[in-house]
């Protein structure tokens, strides 16, 4: 048809990724009394068939990776209702083409309940990578910098009323304001 989209493919519907075998190995966390530390270390063998739009048609590759993980995490009762949750991790990933890559995550968590009348969840995440990947999967969600806040007035499954909003400062831009008000 004249109408479809010039960038459109027969194919470009057709993506999937394998991952036979993925095998991942989660040792018991450490608790080291000022954090916990935890870790991953993984292996997988992956075929990811995806649409690349500067390509025009859809990408098949396969290759092997190697993950290891290291993660810290606190939390911290502040009082008045309010917990802080800090963490931060970072991730070594290595391809079998010989590919590799690094990321790195940092949060600060502010949740605050009050009385069942009043809640607020103030979230600072920020994400950075260096390296690269042969992969599209990997790439996804992988560098961010962002605020974002939920606050909710609610009085027992009676009423809940929610603003939601945040601002990223990876695209410098205001997240969209969102409320919702629920009534059973």
């Amino acid at each position: 048809h004249d109408a479809l989209p010039i960038w459109y493919t027969a194919d470009n519907s057709y993506q999937y990724l394998e991952k036979l075998p993925e095998l991942e190995l989660y040792p018991q966390t450490v608790d080291l009394r000022l954090f916990k530390l935890s870790s991953i270390f993984g292996y997988g063998d992956y075929h990811e068939v995806r649409y690349v739009p500067l390509l025009g048609k859809n990408r098949n590759y396969r290759a092997q990776r190697v993950r290891s993980s290291l993660n810290a995490r606190r939390r911290l009762p502040l009082g008045i209702g309010t917990v802080a949750l800090l963490s931060a991790g970072v991730d070594q990933f290595l391809y079998s083409p010989g590919d590799q890559l690094f990321t790195y995550r940092e949060k600060l968590s502010l949740q605050t309940n009050l009385g069942g009348l009043f809640s607020n969840n103030l979230n600072y995440q920020k994400g950075l990578t260096e390296g690269n990947t042969p992969f599209l999967f990997d790439q996804l969600g992988s560098r961010y910098h962002y605020v974002r806040e939920n606050l909710s007035f609610y009085y027992q499954n009676k009423y809940r009323w929610s603003l939601d909003g945040g601002y990223n400062w990876q695209t410098s831009k205001w997240f969209e304001v969102k409320t919702n008000l629920r009534v059973a």
